[in-house]
């Protein structure tokens, strides 16, 4: 029995180290939410290493295509930058979904009436998505992450729903 066991532990444990990593990146539009504020809209790159079958580590940039009204003024993402543990879970031969959490940082800033402020919030993220497979190397992705803001000006966190164009090895 321990034998039998042994060998079912070295047969999959060499599945997973035989497994070649796939590597991706994505290019895409995400739009932001928040409480008080319209909708930014945002241009966003990945990139990512499925490690090993299901588990991988992604990183994302994201930057303002343009402000948004706020409070009379404009308000503009700057920078968001975050990296994230991402689960995969496949469906269907070209369709899988993902679970994802991680650490990011959100810098925005404002210009009402001539003055100007900036403020910069890291927080706890997490989201869910699927990609669909249009070939064996191009998917599109839909994504919906949470940034759980710890911030007295960022009332309920933030909200990004994202669409992109993925291409992998």
């Amino acid at each position: 029995m321990k034998l039998a066991f042994a060998t079912a532990v070295g047969v999959a444990a060499a599945g997973y180290a035989t497994a070649q990593p796939e590597f991706y990146a994505a290019v895409g539009y995400t739009a932001v939410d928040a409480s008080d504020i319209d909708i930014l809209n945002t241009g966003v790159i990945r990139a990512g290493v499925n490690a090993i079958p299901n588990i991988g580590v992604e990183v994302e940039y994201s930057r303002s295509l343009g402000s948004t009204d706020f409070f009379g003024g404009d308000l503009e993402l700057d920078n968001q930058a975050a990296a994230y543990v991402v689960g995969r879970l496949p469906v269907t031969e070209k369709l899988e979904v993902f679970g994802r959490a991680g650490y990011g940082v959100i810098e925005l800033s404002a210009e009402i009436g001539g003055f100007s402020a900036s403020d910069s919030v890291d927080a706890f993220s997490f989201g869910a998505g699927a990609e669909f497979d249009i070939t064996d190397n191009v998917a599109l992705r839909a994504d919906y992450t949470r940034f759980e803001a710890d911030d007295s000006e960022i009332d309920g966190g933030i909200n990004a729903f994202g669409i992109s164009v993925v291409i992998s090895t």
